[in-house]
């Protein structure tokens, strides 16, 4: 038996991603087993009976390990985006294949590329974080530079990693601050700007950058920051600086018995509507991808709350700016801090 066709690297597993196998024996059966990098139990054993060509499609498998959420817990640096991205193979028939890589998006995603269709330049406030993925298969290293008068700072403090799969470089606005007050000399309020860039090394030199440029905002204070699962499988944040109408509804369940009226169950539901600053057109686009995520959290610091997108609607009009309305609900039914 050998393996002749496999799945488009990076792709995503909500489409079929197919091992094709050929040169099996024409009779008795043969075991193939679906492996994920890490696991040391099969996700799933097919066993296939009188063929002499079959197609595997392992996606169904490598969805069940699709667990994505915000990274936290762990300060600013590069990490492992665990639950992002599975890597599986084929077994059987005395033969392994190699291993490759789907992602949880709803589109493939590629080497060595930002995994995110965010503007180019976001605001940051501090307090808050933000992620930038990848998918790699060497050594990413995350470089933060800023500027004090006509000197450019270069901060090599976040470390590198190296990957096979998606990697995460966590951006913490607090900690990008210290550092830059540590090495100019000057005070926090002073940095207006700072650029993160992710190094992709391979063979020995840089290969490709892929950066981010953060604006620091200190005028956000009554905002919500939501982070969702993009088209890639990856996580963006973006903060919206408009918390307007507050809901809370509550359904209360009443029987009667022998003994009296009693309350068998009461159901409490929450929703919270946010605005948008004004944006342009392709902002907004990047924006409306929270209507369709799989996941959405509530960013408050280091904690993180799941919530479901109730409602979302991109407002475009010739006379007025673009404007990114959404209505949140917590998962659990009422939300876990004031708002």
């Amino acid at each position: 038996m050998r393996v002749t066709r496999f799945p488009n690297a990076c792709q995503s597993m909500f489409r079929p991603a197919c091992f094709t196998l050929e040169d099996m024996q024409a009779t008795g059966g043969v075991d193939v087993a679906i492996h994920a990098v890490g696991v040391a139990e099969p996700l799933g054993v097919k066993r296939l009976y009188s063929a002499t060509t079959a197609v595997v499609n392992v996606a169904p498998y490598a969805r069940r390990l699709w667990n994505p959420a915000p990274v936290v817990g762990l300060g600013a640096g590069i990490h492992a985006a665990a639950g992002r991205h599975v890597a599986c193979r084929v077994e059987g028939g005395g033969v392994t294949s190699r291993s490759v890589v789907l992602c949880g998006g709803s589109v493939d995603a590629e080497w060595n590329t930002l995994l995110s269709a965010a503007p180019t330049a976001v605001k940051i406030a501090p307090g808050e974080r933000d992620e930038m993925s990848v998918i790699s298969d060497d050594w990413v290293a995350p470089v933060v530079t800023f500027r004090r008068g006509n000197v450019t700072y270069t901060d090599n403090s976040m470390g590198q990693r190296s990957a096979e799969g998606i990697v995460t470089a966590v951006v913490d606005a607090d900690a990008v601050i210290r550092r830059f007050r540590t090495m100019t000399g000057a005070a926090a309020d002073d940095l207006a700007e700072f650029t993160v860039r992710l190094k992709l090394e391979q063979a020995g030199f840089t290969n490709r950058l892929v950066e981010r440029r953060y604006m620091v905002d200190r005028g956000v204070r009554a905002g919500r920051r939501l982070a969702w699962v993009n088209r890639y499988g990856a996580l963006d944040y973006h903060t919206f600086p408009v918390a307007g109408e507050f809901t809370s509804h509550g359904n209360r369940i009443r029987v009667e018995t022998s003994a009296g009226r009693h309350t068998a169950s009461t159901v409490a539901r929450q929703s919270l509507r946010l605005l948008s600053e004004p944006c342009s057109a392709a902002d907004a686009e990047w924006l409306s991808e929270l209507f369709s995520s799989p996941a959405v959290w509530m960013v408050d610091g280091a904690m993180c709350s799941e919530v479901e997108v109730a409602a979302g609607e991109v407002v475009c009009s010739p006379l007025q700016p673009t404007v990114v309305e959404v209505v949140i609900s917590p998962v659990a039914g009422v939300f876990s801090r004031k708002l």
